[in-house]
Parts: C-alpha cells; structure tokens; sequence
C-alpha cells in the first residue's frame, strides 16, 4: 500500500522517504545505469558510423537501409550520451546540495544549541515537508527575489 502511494509521488518527495541505506543502494545503481547508457551510446554512434561509411564507400551489400539505419544509431547513441552525461551532471549536483545541506545542519544545530538561530531558520536536512509547505517555502522565496530586484 505504501509502495503505490509514493508512485504517485513526484521524484522529490519519494528520495525524502528513502533510508540512507536505500539511498546509498540507489546512488549506486543510478551511476551504473548512467555509465551503461554511455557505453551504449558510444557503441550505437560507433556502429552507425560503420554503417553510414560504407554506404557512403559503396561497400558491397550496402544499402540504403543501412544508410537510415546508421543515422538512426548515431541519433539514438547521441541522445543516450546526452542523457547519461546530464544525470551524471544533476546527481553530482544534488550530491553537493546534499553535502552543503548537512553541513549547515551541523552548523545549525551547533548554533541552535547556543541559541543563535530561530526554529524557522534552521535548516531543513532531515524534515519531511509536505505539499502545502514545500508551495509556502517557494512563495516565499520568489517574494524575497523580487524584493530584491
């Protein structure tokens, strides 16, 4: 029953429902799934590059099939290289908002232990928020940048 409520969820919500260990697990399969799709697109730019020479050469048995066919490989293998270097590109980004998101954590529970910070701005690593928050938080921040403009 859970397992169908956070397929409903958007991506977001359902990584904050995640333990560390399943996080971990997933970070793992992620970036093997990232270097499979790579590997796979350079294997379908190389073989429709064969294809499309020896179309091009006149090799023997060559047919035009071979020509669309090629260039169908080198699009697919494209956008799987594109796809795999863009998440290669957001995981590692989300990885550093992770890693900056808990170092303010610590530095805000040193803090709140001296009483330095409010509650609402301690930083919120470890808090679930729901859907009407998450929607409050970004009003917010898109009134305070057009205050600053």
């Amino acid at each position: 029953m859970e397992e169908q409520k956070n397929e409903n969820l958007p991506e977001e919500i359902q990584a904050e429902n995640l333990t560390e260990e399943d996080n971990g697990e997933q970070e793992k399969a992620s970036g093997r799934r990232m270097l499979l799709w790579g590997l796979a697109g350079i294997y379908l730019l190389y073989t429709g590059f064969s294809l499309c020479k020896g179309f091009i050469n006149g090799e023997e048995g060559s047919q035009m099939g071979f020509m669309i066919a090629g260039i169908a490989f080198l699009a697919i293998g494209a956008g799987l290289i594109f796809a795999a270097a863009r998440n290669a590109l957001k995981s590692g980004k989300v990885k550093e908002l992770k890693e900056a998101g808990e170092a303010a954590g610590r530095a805000g529970t040193e803090a709140a232990a001296g009483g330095e910070l409010k509650s609402e701005d301690r930083p919120l690593t470890n808090h679930s928020m729901s859907i009407a928050q998450r929607a409050n938080l970004t009003q917010r921040l898109a009134d305070e940048e057009t205050e600053k403009e």
